[in-house]
């Protein structure tokens, strides 16, 4: 009995911490934190950059294929968060729409991004139209530059030749994307 007893004593002394194991463990996460934390803001931002771009490629694509397919113009142009249905003037900070020109229908809605903004060329500015044969309304395309309201991920940029193929690029810049000329 007496042998029983000392071994549930050095049991107990066994099954704790001491305080100097338990701040060195503490020191150490914190550290992993510090370090790991902001990393993961950047990783999220990124992320979501990349989600919206092919969002955004998707839904070009779309209105190409249904341009072709409906023998008619099919646009994709930013709408309001009151009237998704119909193309507006305004930024395309509330979201887009594939709209068919002809039946002035709305074929699909994306809501607007909080972390990314897209900024279209002036070509773009208040709609990018595909014809029936998948070229684009004017000869020279446009792009959209995508960028995060942080600025804290490399924007992207999707660029529409006048053909109508769909194009990524990282030559991208947020600051006069809707001055520039869309080429590249």
């Amino acid at each position: 009995m007496n042998n029983r007893s000392k071994k549930q004593r050095n049991w107990k002394k066994l099954a704790g911490v001491t305080l100097l194991e338990l701040l060195v463990t503490m020191s150490v996460l914190l550290i992993l934190f510090t370090v790991a934390v902001p990393q993961l803001g950047v990783l999220v931002a990124h992320n979501t950059r990349t989600t919206e771009v092919n969002t955004l490629i998707g839904h070009l694509n779309f209105a190409r294929m249904e341009a072709i397919n409906r023998a008619g113009p099919v646009s994709l142009c930013p709408v309001t968060y009151s009237d998704p249905n119909t193309c507006s003037d305004t930024s395309w900070t509330d979201g887009y729409a594939v709209v068919d020109e002809a039946l002035n229908e709305a074929l699909r809605y994306q809501q607007a991004s909080k972390g990314v903004d897209i900024n279209p060329t002036s070509n773009f500015a208040s709609r990018a139209v595909f014809q029936d044969d998948g070229s684009v309304r004017g000869a020279a395309g446009g792009s959209f530059s995508l960028c995060t309201i942080e600025g804290s991920v490399k924007p992207r940029r999707v660029v529409v030749s006048g053909m109508g193929r769909i194009l990524l690029s990282d030559d991208a810049n947020c600051e006069n994307s809707k001055e520039s000329d869309g080429s590249g």
